[in-house]
């Protein structure tokens, strides 16, 4: 078989179950890899570096009008509830490496934050100064006079607390398993 490619080959257009799947994916995984273990010379390393910097596509970025059109073309496209559950469960549990949430933090600070040189209106001063009641997992109810209160007496983060506010549901994990937050 060596040398072809395509319809010649006796297993083109064949599917493999997931059991037959995984169990090759073990064949050539870990330890079983041929290049396991092995670094690649210092000269093929130099190749690899040379055709990634003469990469034609390097630095090229869409135009104005074909990003407008992209926008476009997406805009109003229906996602179904299928798509939208596989997407939340790809996302979920997935750790966002350090360098990578500091340059979104970078990119939110100051002039990137929306609310910058902005004045917040009266109505969300008024939602911010609200009450909290925090139900504690014993019963125990205490009262903060606002979500800031709550923040300094607790050391929580800001969209921990509103997230809880916002579902109604007790916290799942932390020291503050079982905690429940709502509006006085």
């Amino acid at each position: 078989m060596r040398g072809k490619s395509g319809p010649e080959t006796p297993n083109f257009g064949r599917t493999f179950g997931p059991e037959t799947r995984s169990k090759l994916s073990a064949a050539v995984s870990g330890k079983n890899h041929p290049n396991w273990g092995k670094q690649l010379p210092e000269s093929t390393r130099a190749k690899i570096k040379e055709a990634n910097l003469n990469n034609p596509w390097k630095g090229c970025k869409h135009t104005p009008e074909a990003i407008a059109k992209i926008a476009a073309a997406s805009k109003g496209r229906p996602v179904s509830e299928e798509t939208r559950a596989k997407r939340s469960a790809a996302l979920k549990g997935r750790e966002i490496p350090l360098d990578q949430r500091l340059r979104i933090s970078a990119t939110l600070s100051g002039e990137g934050n929306y609310w910058y040189g902005k004045q917040r209106p009266e109505s969300f001063k008024e939602k911010i100064r609200k009450a909290v009641e925090a139900t504690l997992p014993t019963g125990e109810v205490q009262t903060y006079v606002s979500i800031q209160a709550l923040r300094e007496a607790t050391g929580l983060k800001a969209p921990t607390i509103n997230r809880a506010l916002k579902s109604g549901e007790a916290l799942t994990r932390g020291p503050f398993k079982g905690w429940a937050f709502k509006y006085a």
